[in-house]
């Protein structure tokens, strides 16, 4: 419920835990707007925040943690909180064609539509471990240090 009301949301979520001037200049409605919006796909807000948490390891401050709100299918209207996110394999050709405008990726209906339906043309396959594309960032992820890279605390934390 209180996702769908603005005054409820800023009660519950801000004035409750101390942090009602942190939304004080939101009306109700942008505040719904932001709460939608979830941050956690916001690739400028998620590199802001892990650059903030380098800066603050790198000078000996606090630890910091970054809190992400998703949603699982986000971008994929037909799927956006429903366990077939992880379930379903392929797409038909209008949820492609959905994703294409949400994400704007520029491609037209017939390049999507290429190669019969769900296949997503050329665009959206998967173009083998073989490809330069996935020889480019496999190199990269090895110049990163693996998949996993370690992660070392800095001095004095």
């Amino acid at each position: 419920a209180a996702k769908q009301d603005g005054a409820l949301l800023r009660k519950e979520m801000f004035d409750d835990n101390g942090l009602g001037d942190r939304v004080a200049h939101l009306t109700d409605e942008e505040l719904i707007s932001a709460y939608m919006q979830p941050g956690g796909h916001d690739h400028k807000k998620i590199f802001a925040a892990m650059l903030q948490a380098e800066k603050n390891a790198e000078s000996g401050g606090r630890p910091s943690v970054i809190l992400a709100k998703t949603l699982k299918g986000f971008s994929l209207a037909t799927f956006q909180g429903r366990n077939t996110v992880h379930q379903q394999k392929t797409m038909k050709d209008d949820e492609l064609m959905g994703f294409r405008t949400v994400l704007d990726i520029p491609l037209t209906d017939e390049q999507i539509r290429s190669g019969g339906e769900g296949q997503g043309g050329e665009f959206f396959r998967n173009p083998g471990m073989d490809s330069p594309e996935v020889k480019y960032m496999v190199e990269q992820r090895q110049r990163l240090g693996g998949v996993y890279p370690p992660r070392e605390p800095p001095e004095g934390s």
